[in-house]
């Protein structure tokens, strides 16, 4: 391991590089950095500026030279990474992570959780709000539920290496603002104050007058573009920089009384030109947008960027401990800059990696879910497609788990991929004790008893005392099979779960003396109740399940849907396909609706 912090970096940055086609990631590299030295945290401006430094370096190099170089310079890459993975696997291995205890003084932990509210939580947003959580119960400490909700502009134009583009900004959903407590309440995250960015104009106004009448920020007039490509990047100053303050007030008002429209004038915090980083580069902090605000309407035609907005609202909401995606690290340095500004003291800045889940596995792109609901595709934002939290709790899928899943990743530094059978088996863990045990039969085959057949399965293997499900079927009736059993097994010996060996002859069941390892399971057709289970992928499967089943629903209605979600008494597990939860009684179409969880 390289002793020099700009060694370490700019290993990371070659390896980067070589592994995704001669580009490297900021992200990736800060992340493999901080990993491998969490010593560095504490110096995070200087760790980014080397960072900034190492990729503009190997990101103008050929390929060729960027894999001879990490291969001269640091040969024993390979085996320490492979070592560093291997005592990361033993680490995963002995159990969940603790979570680390908090810097600084903790006598009064304040710490806050700041959605955007552009749609419900999902399972990656989640982990922010668990996190905060557990750390403010740790230390008896306060904690705010802050909607991080400034409007932005419509659109930035951002460079790409073929030119420019045009890029949405996320927009607030007004249900959110209900949709986002009430996924909180369901994780058991509990807060003590709410508030609105959108109420707090008037103060950022009142501090961004006292930067500019400091000289610590001043309105700039300069084309977006142009102050990109002619100032910013090459380390220049504009001419607006260094006009009077007085000037600069007068374009401040000109500002709020809309003779500035959009994009016709932003403040700019003066964090300097000469700044290692190009993205500190005197920043926005300040900029004109005209559309309407859920909220406020058109009342305010001035926002804050967010890392302004946070550097204010963090030191008036006292906050002592800040935990950010460690992808967000630029965030830290402005509001650094502006608490220094002001004479302000500094929080702690805590950092995690980002979360997803395996490519495949489920959608959590709120903008694209949004655009499926419009569409029609999804049938709401608890869709199982969404991976919001409402869409998992409709499946079945306990807070409990969600929480033990997020917490087992402690506060990585890493970006985690994770396939969702992990949360599966968590919540297997909890619903399994829950579930009573039942046959549900999808694209059914029907085949008929040569003989009259008697036989019982437990409601619970686990639990003999909660009773059986008994069979009396005479012969000649018929049970409904799995289309894909018949396909899979064909004739010959079969086991019909909980009844004993058969003989499948065409569409014809016997009794057997030869027993089988091939295990189906039925449905009687005599009682049996239409049923349909929508699964994670938003397809229903139909078919029929047995007439026990009807006990569940009866059950889940008699208590109520919350009391019933709590107990769990909507779960089920249908026998070889899966846990589900009753959802509803369609009385129009005589089906029982289910949700699919998992195997």
């Amino acid at each position: 391991m390289p002793d020099d912090p700009a060694d370490l970096v700019l290993k990371h940055a070659l390896h980067n590089a070589a592994s995704f086609g001669g580009k490297a990631s900021s992200g990736a590299v800060m992340g493999k950095v901080l990993a491998e030295r969490p010593d560095l945290k504490g110096d995070m401006r200087s760790v980014g500026g080397l960072v900034a430094q190492a990729l503009a370096r190997v990101n103008a190099m050929a390929p060729e030279e960027q894999k001879r170089l990490l291969t001269e310079k640091f040969s024993g890459f390979s085996e320490e990474r492979e070592q560093a993975m291997e005592d990361r696997r033993k680490k995963d291995a002995s159990g969940e992570r603790e979570l680390p205890a908090l810097p600084g003084n903790t006598s009064e932990v304040r710490m806050r959780m700041a959605p955007y509210p552009s749609g419900p939580l999902h399972i990656g947003n989640a982990r922010m709000a668990i996190l905060n959580d557990e750390y403010v119960k740790r230390y008896g400490g306060r904690l705010t539920l802050f909607f991080d909700d400034t409007a932005g502009t419509e659109q930035t134009s951002v460079k790409t290496v073929t030119g420019t583009k045009d890029v949405a900004h996320k927009s607030i959903l007004p249900e959110a603002y209900k949709l986002i407590p009430e996924s909180l309440r369901w994780l058991g995250v509990a807060w003590h104050e709410e508030k609105y960015k959108s109420d707090r104009l008037e103060l950022f106004y009142e501090h961004a007058r006292r930067l500019i009448e400091a000289g610590n920020a001043y309105v700039c007039t300069c084309d977006g573009t142009e102050f990109r490509t002619k100032y910013k990047a090459p380390g220049i100053e504009c001419p607006c920089r260094n006009v009077p303050v007085t000037e600069h007030l007068s374009r401040w008002q000109k500002m709020l009384d809309g003779t500035f429209r959009t994009g016709g004038a932003v403040v700019r915090l003066k964090s300097g030109m000469a700044n290692k980083n190009p993205a500190l580069r005197d920043h926005v902090i300040m900029r004109i947008t005209e559309k309407e605000h859920p909220r406020v309407g058109k009342r305010y035609r001035v926002w804050p960027l967010l890392e302004f907005s946070w550097g204010i609202d963090d030191h008036l909401i006292s906050s002592t401990h800040i935990l950010r995606g460690a992808d967000l690290v630029k965030e830290d340095w402005i509001e650094e800059i502006v608490w220094d500004f002001f004479g302000w003291q500094h929080a702690h800045f805590l950092h995690y990696g980002k979360f997803r889940l395996e490519e495949g596995q489920g959608m959590i792109s709120k903008s694209k879910s949004k655009e499926m609901i419009e569409k029609g595709s999804f049938i709401g934002w608890d869709d199982p497609r969404t991976w919001s939290l409402q869409s998992l709790a409709r499946r079945g899928i306990r807070p409990e788990a969600v929480r033990r899943f997020l917490l087992s990743f402690g506060m990585s530094i890493v970006d985690i991929s994770v396939p969702p059978e992990v949360l599966y088996g968590m919540n297997r863990e909890i619903i399994d004790p829950l579930a009573s045990r039942y046959f549900f039969v999808a694209e059914p085959v029907e085949l008929e008893l040569s003989e009259r057949v008697v036989g019982e399965a437990p409601l619970h293997p686990d639990f003999p005392e909660r009773g059986k499900r008994s069979y009396d079927l005479p012969a000649g009736s018929k049970v409904m099979v799995e289309k894909e059993d018949i396909t899979l097994f064909g004739e010959g010996p079969v086991r019909l779960k909980g009844m004993g060996a058969f003989a499948l002859d065409g569409r014809r069941l016997s009794l057997s003396k030869e027993d089988s390892q091939k295990t189906i399971h039925f449905v009687p057709e005599g009682g049996s109740l239409r049923a349909r289970v929508l699964m994670p992928d938003g397809v229903w499967a139909e078919g029929f399940a047995e007439a026990a089943a009807r006990d569940v629903a009866a059950r889940a209605e008699s208590v109520g849907k919350d009391s019933a979600a709590k107990s769990g008494e909507e779960i089920v597990q249908f026998e070889r396909f899966g846990f589900c939860r009753f959802d509803r009684r369609d009385q129009a179409e005589g089906f029982l609706e289910f949700w699919f969880a998992h195997k």
